[in-house]
C-alpha cells in the first residue's frame, strides 16, 4: 500500500463508500468493510491512470490515461486517452484518444440541458425537458522543448453517453 500515488472516493450501488487507488499503471478499486478490512480488485490499464471521475446517471466511471512509449525519446510524453468503464463490471465501454502532446490534466461529469425545472418555462416551451450529460475533459499541450505546459488544449470534442 505504500506505493499508492494517487487515492479517490466514490459511491456506486454495486460499490458504496468505495475507494480508486493508482499504483503505476495499476488501477485498484476497494472498498473498507465494517471491521475496517480493504477489499480490492485490480482493473489491469496497461497505461498510467491520471485522472479519474465517476458519472452516476450513466453508472460509468471516467478515467485519463495516458501510455508511456516502449521506446520514448526524449520529450516523447505517450498518447493520452478517455477511457470509460461500467462502474459495476469495470468493462471498457469506451475509448476517445487525445491529440498529439495533448496530456489529460482534469474529468469531470456534468449535465447540460434539462431548462431550469421551472414549469412556466417547461410550459411555455422554451425550457427541455432533455438533459444530457458529459464528460468533460481538461488537457494540456506539451511542446518540443517546454518542461512545463504553457497553453491549455483547445477543441470542440465531446461524447454523449
Amino acid at each position: 500500500m505504500c506505493q499508492v500515488e494517487y487515492l479517490c472516493s466514490f459511491t456506486t450501488s454495486s460499490f458504496p463508500d468505495s475507494l480508486a487507488l493508482v499504483k503505476g499503471e495499476q488501477l485498484s478499486l476497494g472498498a473498507i468493510d465494517g471491521i475496517q478490512k480493504l477489499h480490492i480488485r485490480t482493473v489491469p490499464l496497461g497505461e498510467q491512470p491520471r485522472r479519474i471521475t465517476q458519472q452516476p446517471e450513466t453508472k460509468t466511471l471516467g478515467v485519463m490515461t495516458i501510455s508511456a512509449p516502449a521506446a520514448a525519446a526524449a520529450g516523447d510524453l505517450g498518447k493520452g486517452h478517455l477511457r470509460i468503464f461500467s462502474d459495476t463490471t469495470f468493462d471498457l465501454l469506451a475509448s476517445y484518444p487525445l491529440n498529439h502532446q495533448e496530456i489529460p490534466t482534469a474529468v469531470a461529469s456534468m449535465r447540460f440541458g434539462g431548462g431550469s425545472g421551472d414549469k412556466a418555462e417547461s410550459s411555455a416551451g422554451s425550457g427541455s425537458e432533455d438533459s444530457s450529460v458529459f464528460y468533460i475533459v481538461g488537457t494540456a499541450l506539451i511542446r518540443p522543448g517546454e518542461f512545463e505546459p504553457s497553453k491549455a488544449a483547445s477543441g470542440s470534442g465531446s461524447s454523449k453517453r
